[in-house]
């Protein structure tokens, strides 16, 4: 990159996180439109002591450069210095270390905790502390380092609604060119990290352009150290850059943490460390799926499972580890939901946008508004509210018959699906997902396809797949379902348990049937679950009669 081009770059970062900056009301505020999560400190050295096992020190380096280009309050680094100083082949090499961060405060406060773990470990080394945006300065010191730890932020670069209510019209303007300028650079600069889908014009993940950054930032036979979202090994728009992840690099190991372990305080999602060599080629990674913050399970993966991982875009079964690898085998060779919807003329739609939603209803009318928290499995309870048809025309899926799913779920829940059928006269909103039929001859197929999306069979392989709070339409649309969905018993048992809610377990066993699994298979998955005492003695006099 030429000076110029350089600079005014610049301009447009500093233009947009000054914008963040005095927008924002508080610390907290900006943090969490910023996504400053920062590592705790279990996960960080989990992470570097892979790294330090993996990470085969060159004999004719007598200085080892070392970079956080996101460093936060450098908990990382003291961390690394922590322990390479307890290992012998490190004790006669100093240290370059270079920490970036946008936050001057920040930087401080870490070149300060790093220089007194310098002094208190005897270490020789200096620090290069530089306010910078490290996705614009990164193409300087590309290939430069030895080793990199970082904690990219966990933001998405999108304007932010709680400003609308604070600002005139034109600091908003204002505000959001200086975001399409800085996110025009991103898509330019980062085209792996790109999501391969947007809703609308947004939608750049600050986590994904920043495992780049890291990467480039190593030099050959470099590593680097990275904390993530878990979604960067399962999400549906992040193929491209996990393709250059494993086939350009060397994957040693990924440690996964489940969002109910709160280790980011207010985050309720699952993340991830990944240990990554800049080398060509991946060999057979290590995958930890951590219980708590010591205890885990751990396997190398086979070549088997790598090839596995290749077909399915790299996609990483992080929930239930890979002991449940020959499962989700099996089930890859079923029909997915959304070839069941093509087939039966299903339609997946979205009918009422809920942003100032109040302004679109009333309480009385004809067409009854859905929303999110008035679904439960097998259930739907209305809350007297109709579609103001003076303000809003609709569509002619309300005449439909639908299957609705919470969109919102977190991973912490016992159920993530919680799915029901709406009959004609409904209109959802977007808290929802929607699939429709118009056809009532074609509805005995929609309610086994309930059933389907209900069971824990079903839920097994979403939670292979959700890593984030949302129950997207394009991850159902992937799941696998039974060959054979009409089925008088199982619709009968839907039907029935819509009005009574006492026979989940009997439709459980009966989908499980459906789907081709054995009873030890089956078990296999309840026992992945948390069900009480009385709710497994129930299944067990039920399995026994029926399976």
């Amino acid at each position: 990159m030429d000076p110029v081009s350089e600079m005014k770059l610049q301009i447009f970062s500093n233009q947009y996180y000054d914008f963040v900056d005095s927008f924002a009301k508080s610390d907290f505020e900006s943090g969490k439109i910023l996504g400053k999560y920062y590592t705790e400190v279990s996960i960080a050295e989990n992470m570097i002591k892979d790294l330090l096992i993996k990470y085969k020190l060159p004999d004719n380096i007598t200085t080892i450069r070392v970079i956080d280009p996101f460093c936060g309050d450098g908990r990382l680094i003291t961390i690394l210095l922590s322990q390479v100083a307890k290992l012998d082949r490190y004790k006669k090499k100093s240290y370059e270390i270079v920490i970036w961060d946008i936050d001057g405060d920040a930087l401080k406060k870490a070149k300060n905790s790093i220089s007194k773990i310098i002094e208190k470990l005897g270490i020789e080394a200096s620090i290069r502390a530089e306010k910078v945006d490290a996705y614009v300065m990164y193409s300087i010191e590309e290939d430069n380092f030895s080793i990199c730890v970082t904690n990219p932020p966990w933001g998405l670069l999108k304007p932010q609604k709680i400003f609308n209510e604070r600002y005139t019209q034109k600091e908003i303007e204002d505000y959001k060119k200086s975001i399409a300028l800085y996110d025009d650079y991103m898509k330019s600069e980062f085209p792996l990290s790109q999501p391969t889908k947007k809703f609308g014009k947004w939608g750049t993940n600050l986590a994904r352009t920043g495992v780049e950054v890291a990467l480039k930032l190593v030099s050959n036979g470099g590593i680097c150290g990275i904390v993530s979202p878990a979604s960067l090994f399962n999400d549906q728009v992040s193929v491209p850059l996990r393709r250059w992840i494993f086939e350009r690099h060397d994957v040693y190991s990924i440690c996964y943490y489940p969002a109910e372990l709160k280790l980011f305080g207010t985050a309720d999602i699952s993340s991830i460390t990944a240990v990554i060599e800049k080398n060509q080629g991946c060999k057979l990674p290590y995958v930890k799926i951590y219980k708590n913050v010591t205890e885990h399970e751990s396997m190398q993966l086979t070549e088997e499972d790598l090839d596995y991982l290749r077909k399915n875009q790299y996609s990483l079964p992080l929930e239930f580890g890979f002991t449940a690898i020959d499962l989700y085998k099996y089930l890859d060779k079923l029909p997915t939901v959304y070839e069941f919807c093509q087939e039966h003329h299903f339609r997946f739609v979205r009918e009422l946008d809920e942003t100032r939603v109040a302004e679109k209803l009333c309480t009385d009318g004809k067409i009854v508004f859905a929303k999110g928290y008035m679904v439960d499995r097998y259930q739907f309870n209305e809350d007297g509210l109709y579609l103001n048809e003076e303000k809003v025309c609709p569509p002619i899926t309300v005449d439909g018959w639908k299957l609705v799913w919470r969109d919102v779920s977190r991973n912490s829940q016992k159920r993530r699906i919680k799915a029901t059928i709406l009959n004609p006269g409904c209109i959802v909103g977007n808290s929802l997902g929607a699939i429709c039929n118009m056809n009532e001859a074609e509805n005995t197929f929609l309610f086994s396809l309930l059933a389907v999306m209900n069971s824990i069979v079903f839920e097994f392989q979403a939670r292979g797949q959700l890593v984030s709070n949302h129950v997207s339409a394009g991850v159902i649309k992937q799941l696998r379902i039974p060959v054979q969905m009409d089925d008088e018993r199982l619709q009968e048992l839907v039907c029935n348990n819509m009005k009574t809610n006492k026979l989940e377990w009997e439709i459980e066993i009966r989908v499980a049937q459906l789907y081709g699994i054995s009873r030890e298979q089956f078990l296999n998955i309840i026992s992945r679950f948390e069900f009480s005492r009385e709710e497994l003695d129930e299944l067990n006099v039920l399995l026994e009669l029926y399976y």
